[in-house]
């Protein structure tokens, strides 16, 4: 508008009108569409500055992501750029078993800074394969490191089963099948600094499962922030990355 002055000291992104998230460079003002009900105007987008300290944020096959566990089985394997993801690129990760049996189906990252009293959401963009649901989680059993734990439901976009201790959780629908999960949690004295995303058969948390070869979901987009709900989503690659504030004026 040509009443406002704006600045915003990096690029940000948005959801346009058909849907997709896409790049808006920097000192440009957002218009942001509503991605369940696409070409909907939402409104102008000004948030505070925010970081993601996911390292390799759409690229789950990079060693920032181990596909290792510490302590159940794990079964993961990653096949990258297998998918259309959210911003309308061919870069949508498969996350699935190597073969059939009992145990999980995860990626992990680790390295995180989880202070003690401080909150943090965990967002990511997932979407049903052979598999209904997705947990996101700080560890790979429901041990005393176990701060949080939650289940969605990525054939209806609804929430499913928690563990430990969730501040708040939500799923909102993105096109193509698409949804943006999000978890946000406040860390104790104990609590395992890493994320792990698992593919899951059932609604629950925590626990191994018997699943078939090759069996998984879609991954894109993961997103590890030190605020208390998801903003907007922040590429990164080899190194955190943060959005500047908007500032109108």
């Amino acid at each position: 508008p040509s009443i406002l002055n704006f600045s915003r000291s990096s690029s940000a992104t948005r959801v346009n009108s058909i849907g997709l998230v896409e790049t808006v460079a920097a000192n440009a003002i957002r218009q942001d569409y509503m991605p369940d009900d696409v070409g909907r105007l939402m409104g102008w987008l000004f948030e505070e500055a925010s970081t993601n300290s996911c390292l390799q944020s759409a690229t789950f096959d990079n060693a920032s992501w181990i596909t290792s566990s510490s302590s159940q089985t794990n079964k993961g394997t990653i096949d990258g750029d297998q998918h259309k993801s959210p911003d309308g690129t061919q870069t949508g990760d498969i996350l699935k078993a190597s073969g059939a049996g009992t145990g999980i189906i995860a990626v992990r990252q680790q390295g995180f800074t989880f202070n003690n009293g401080t909150t943090y959401t965990v967002s990511v963009y997932a979407k049903k394969k052979e598999l209904d649901y997705l947990e996101i989680s700080n560890k790979d059993e429901g041990g005393p490191s176990r701060t949080y734990s939650k289940v969605f439901n990525l054939s209806n976009g609804t929430l499913g089963s928690s563990g430990g201790t969730v501040g708040d959780a939500k799923i909102l629908e993105h096109p193509n099948g698409w949804y943006r999960c999000s978890v946000t949690f406040t860390a104790d004295g104990s609590s395992d600094t890493e994320v792990y995303l698992k593919a899951r058969n059932n609604d629950e948390n925590n626990t191994e499962y018997t699943h078939g070869d090759a069996e998984g979901i879609y991954l894109w987009g993961a997103q590890v922030e030190e605020i208390a709900y998801a903003t907007s989503y922040i590429p990164t690659t080899t190194v955190a990355v943060t959005r500047n504030a908007d500032i109108a004026y």
